[in-house]
């Protein structure tokens, strides 16, 4: 088994070993999913392990800044993960390295001081019906759109500051993902909670990525004084119902040091799987 540039003639075998078990890696089976079909994507470079003719792993830097890794258990060789890191940042460096830890394990190696930050997360999804929620007073769902942004700013900030970031915005950081989040708003399916008390959004949650089975849940967030309240919850299983609704499942990575966030999750129905892990090494 060694490490070899992906090629069109590679995709059917690729997808095959994307669909299986997409829970694992909805964020890099993302990048191969448009309108539920199969592309190669552009603007990556891409890798694939195989055995006896099997793809056994997929691994893709992209012009975005994203290094993402997925190979089956007892396949990953380190020097395979090694050489791929040195591959992907002569492409282009990647701010975000993501993957299952024991790879990430491997890719520490090359990265080595550059990480400035390292997130480890369960991966949790949910195929049952959520169960019936209490209304929360004088509180409404409403599906977000692009003019909603200037509503909805404080609270992606507020995110990016404390999930992503974990250190206060300069004012340049502020322009540029508030940029970024009018772009994803146009194509991220999003939903945000609104007090009509105080007259304002107090909650938000996005679709992140949409892949072939399953859809990720991401931009989780609530404002400190409406939490414990049920307000997550809700917006939550809105975007649940929806994914259900096209006859997908909802993945999600949570912190394993957040037990409120986790405790959320399961009393939504949804089950805990395996680890995952993000590096940050640059902003």
């Amino acid at each position: 088994m060694s490490l070899r540039l992906m090629q069109s003639g590679d995709l059917g075998r690729v997808g095959t070993y994307l669909k299986n078990k997409e829970w694992e890696h909805t964020m890099l089976s993302s990048r191969f999913c448009r309108n539920g079909k199969i592309i190669m994507p552009e603007n990556s470079l891409i890798y694939i392990t195989e055995k006896n003719e099997t793809v056994t792993g997929v691994f893709l830097s992209d012009q975005r800044g994203y290094l993402l890794m997925s190979q089956e258990s007892g396949m990953m060789i380190p020097a395979e993960i090694f050489k791929f890191c040195q591959l992907a940042t002569d492409f282009y460096p990647p701010y975000c390295v993501a993957g299952h830890p024991y790879l990430l394990d491997a890719a520490q190696g090359f990265f080595g001081k550059e990480i400035r930050r390292t997130i480890n997360y369960h991966l949790m999804t949910s195929t049952a019906q959520t169960p019936p929620l209490p209304e929360i007073e004088a509180m409404t769902l409403h599906r977000t759109k692009v003019r909603d942004h200037t509503k909805l700013l404080l609270l992606e900030l507020k995110y990016q500051e404390e999930e992503v970031f974990n250190r206060e915005l300069s004012m340049q950081d502020k322009i540029g993902l508030t940029l970024l989040y009018i772009e994803k708003l146009k194509k991220s399916p999003s939903i945000h909670a609104w007090s009509h008390k105080e007259n304002m959004a107090i909650a938000k949650a996005e679709i992140a990525a949409v892949a072939f089975q399953y859809l990720q849940l991401g931009g989780v967030y609530t404002l400190p004084n409406w939490r414990g309240k049920g307000v997550a919850a809700h917006v939550v299983c809105r975007l649940i119902q929806m994914a259900h609704a096209q006859n997908k499942n909802l993945a999600l990575f949570v912190k394993k040091d957040n037990p409120r966030a986790i405790a959320l999750y399961q009393k939504l129905m949804m089950e805990m799987h395996s680890d995952f892990r993000i590096y940050y090494v640059r902003d």
